[in-house]
């Protein structure tokens, strides 16, 4: 028996939000678009035409559509009137294809997919499904809507670009040598510029006009003859300038396109021709696309960015600074794979955002590989003497240091190297191994070496060494690579369907925010609000008054940081703002969130608490045992005696200076400093002898309070300068880079040498 199926059967309307499950996809898409706050939809807003579309609606049609695989403004058009969730969506709106397309890719609508992945990762974040301490970064490239024959190339533009000067250059030199033109001044005597070839075209129309009237008042044969045969020459000459002067334009014109690209499609000159994973002809074709990259944490996309470059090392630092934008500030561990690993990615990392890199290099798995380890022709494996500095090959000969070397790489990036040379390679029985590039049987081996790139490699093993940051690399794939399996494979959005890169961001953003929503549904996550039905005497809050007044009855260091607090709190509660009359904020909620993040900032806190002594007081004697921790954080361990011994022979110096930091009544930090006069100029400056913050209280900011009282100290002691030595072993680079953030220069090399046998 069949159940009753009558089309004609006369039924009352039935509210479908009722018939939908309680953790539907569609409710999730509303919740989501209605916590974006009603101002940002004002950009939209005309006063001219008739009435428009709320964005809101068209916003919400959008993303259900995207996250059910349908791509086109027709199809999306065709759901409106067949789907009821479209329908309720909608309210039994029906915009057009054309009125869908234009929003999509409207230049608002990027303020709009920011505020809700901001919203989204708040969201997240209180329901525990991700932490603000990792994410996971990585690219994958989308077809663009280009044609994959209509492509250009720098190499040929450059080509062309320089036969284009070769040949107007010579041109103009021959009609100066026959006097046809007068010489003209030039800006520069390696090519013609645009206003030149106009000068030259504009005397060879003086020129033809001269020809033509003497050939007019001309009665003999011969001489017209011979008048007509130079005016034709002219003419040509004209023509080819002409052309010169257009072709130069074009050119100049392709030039401003590829910015540093080296191809770019005609029919989207913001796509780039790339090497796709997808090769139906197998033959390695190069197709036009974009560079998509993602940071994901737990399969959520978090952030995008859309990049014109074929590889991934060069986006690194952009996409970094656009999260860093978003939400004002990074995670502490930033994972991705080897392509992005690269000396100029570590520096970075680590010395402009100071967080932790867990990013390889492309030899690193090889590097792990028993053949490599035992190969000895490999220059990574050979014995090296730190103290006479050079290295011995696999047939006992030695290379010595030769000089310090400069290189840029293909991005125009700059590299130190140290150069070791032989002087004995010639007839060595293993050169052909040792040498295989070597085709003069004459040249010796030479070895560079980059140590700061060694650093990265031994800082890059050492992370992916301890067990938490191998257990956070381990993760990568399974979280990355996944969501670019849901985007590609599961959504089936593989090319794009607009041009020009401000459109493709924005459908590229529309398609992962519905990446995310899928996956929330999938996983049953229900949007928890923070709002509550008003009375109805009550009157609506102000937001910004509320968190400014809540700051400023806190204590004076979170008050300095407040501006920022402010702005966290409110990117993490924006998606709860309402500004409908008949909702209000939950003051309590708030208050509690805020009370939390009062507590992050208890190290901040602190620093203000400090105490610092500019002079080493007799009573700091007692505490040689915290005075010796911080010597063997230095480097220098030391027995109590011997330290107190040597602190008693500075402490009656009137000259050196000692300055404590102390914190809780311990001291975390000292800067040790004497005054000395200059040989070279008038007048003292101070030089720092020691100093070291333990390794307890690093990276929170008292290293660089430290040496700001430090030059205080300096300044107040009439010195003119301030100066430091440090060592240049690899584990000191870490403290070069902070003093070079902090305005010290290392323009200058040491030398010591030991008098006696031992300090």
């Amino acid at each position: 028996m069949y159940k009753n199926y009558n089309m004609f059967q006369l039924t009352l309307p039935i509210e479908t939000e009722m018939s939908f499950p309680e953790n539907d996809i569609v409710f999730i898409i509303n919740k989501l678009v209605e916590s974006v706050p009603q101002e940002a939809f004002n950009p939209y807003y005309s006063q001219r035409g008739p009435s428009s579309y709320h964005p809101k609606m068209m916003l919400k049609i959008i993303l259900y559509s995207y996250a059910h695989s349908v791509f086109s403004g027709r199809r999306i058009e065709h759901l409106l009137k067949d789907s009821c969730r479209m329908m309720w969506l909608a309210q039994g709106q029906t915009p057009t294809y054309r009125t869908i397309n234009r929003f999509r890719v409207n230049p608002h609508m990027m303020e709009f997919l920011h505020i809700l992945f901001v919203g989204l990762r708040a969201q997240l974040l209180e329901d525990k499904l991700i932490t603000e301490d990792v994410i996971y970064i990585d690219g994958t490239k989308i077809e663009a809507n280009a044609n994959k024959y209509t492509f250009q190339w720098l190499a040929n533009t450059k080509r062309f670009s320089q036969s284009v000067i070769e040949k107007s250059t010579a041109l103009y030199e021959q009609l100066v040598s026959e006097e046809i033109i007068p010489e003209i001044k030039r800006e520069s005597g390696h090519e013609l510029t645009s206003e030149e070839l106009n000068q030259i075209e504009t005397h060879l129309g003086h020129k033809n006009d001269a020809l033509t009237s003497e050939i007019e008042t001309t009665q003999d044969v011969e001489t017209r003859k011979t008048l007509r045969k130079e005016r034709s020459k002219v003419r040509q000459s004209k023509k080819a300038i002409q052309d010169f002067k257009d072709r130069k334009i074009k050119y100049d014109k392709q030039m401003e396109i590829y910015g540093d690209r080296k191809s770019y499609s005609k029919t989207d000159h913001d796509a780039t021709f790339m090497r796709m994973k997808d090769d139906h002809m197998r033959n390695g074709q190069l197709k036009p696309g974009y560079n998509l990259q993602i940071a994901t944490h737990n399969q959520f996309v978090l952030a995008f960015g859309v990049y014109s470059y074929p590889g991934d090392t060069r986006t690194l630092e952009p996409f970094l600074k656009s999260i860093h934008n978003l939400y004002g500030d990074i995670p502490e561990y930033i994972v991705a794979d080897a392509g992005y690993g690269s000396e100029y990615n570590y520096t970075m990392i680590l010395d402009e955002f100071e967080k932790t890199p867990l990013i390889t290099y492309s030899m690193y798995l090889k590097e792990k590989q028993r053949k490599y380890k035992n190969n000895p022709f490999i220059t990574a494996n050979w014995e090296y003497r730190e103290i006479d500095d050079y290295y011995i090959c696999p047939n006992k000969k030695e290379l010595h240091f030769q000089s310090y070397r400069k290189k840029r790489d293909g991005y125009g990036i700059q590299r130190d190297f140290k150069l070791y040379a032989c002087e004995a390679c010639v007839g060595c029985p293993l050169r052909s191994q040792c040498m295989k590039q070597s085709t003069n049987p004459n040249t010796n081996k030479r070895l560079f070496k980059n140590l700061t790139w060694d650093y990265f490699k031994a800082f890059t093993n050492q992370q992916l060494s301890d067990p938490k940051t191998k257990h956070i690399y381990q993760k990568r794939k399974i979280d990355v690579e996944s969501t670019f399996g849901n985007l590609k494979a599961n959504l089936g959005f593989q090319r794009l369907s607009v041009r020009t890169k401000s459109k493709v961001e924005c459908e590229l953003g529309i398609a992962l925010m519905a990446v995310n929503i899928r996956k929330l549904a999938k996983i049953s996550v229900r949007f928890r609000s923070l709002i509550r039905k008003k009375p109805s005497n009550s009157k609506k809050m102000n937001f910004d008054v509320f968190f400014l007044k809540e700051l400023k009855s806190m204590s004076q260091p979170l008050f300095v940081y407040g501006r920022r607090m402010l702005w966290e709190v409110s990117l993490t509660y924006i998606s709860y703002i309402n500004h409908n009359d008949t909702y209000r904020l939950n003051e309590i909620e708030i208050k509690k969130s805020l009370y939390k993040m009062v507590e992050f900032f208890d190290e901040v806190s602190s620093l203000v608490a400090l105490n610092l002594m500019f002079k080493f007081d007799k009573s700091d004697f007692e505490k040689l045992s915290q005075l010796k921790e911080l010597y063997s954080d230095l480097g220098y361990p030391v027995i109590e005696d011997k330290l107190e011994n040597r602190l008693n022979s500075i402490y009656r110096h009137n000259d050196y200076y000692i300055l404590l930091l102390i914190k809780d009544d311990k001291i975390i930090g000292f800067s040790g400093m004497c005054k000395m006069y200059f040989y070279e100029y008038d007048g003292e400056y101070m030089r720092i002898l020691a100093f070291v913050v333990s390794s307890k209280y690093r990276k929170r900011g008292y290293g660089k309070l430290l040496l700001n009282k430090s030059e205080e100290l300096a300044s107040s002691l009439n010195c003119k300068a301030i100066t430091l030595n440090s060592g240049i072993t690899m584990d000191r680079k870490s403290a070069h880079n902070f003093y070079k953030r902090n305005g010290y220069n290392n323009g200058t090399l040491g030398f010591s040498k030991l008098i006696t046998k031992s300090l």
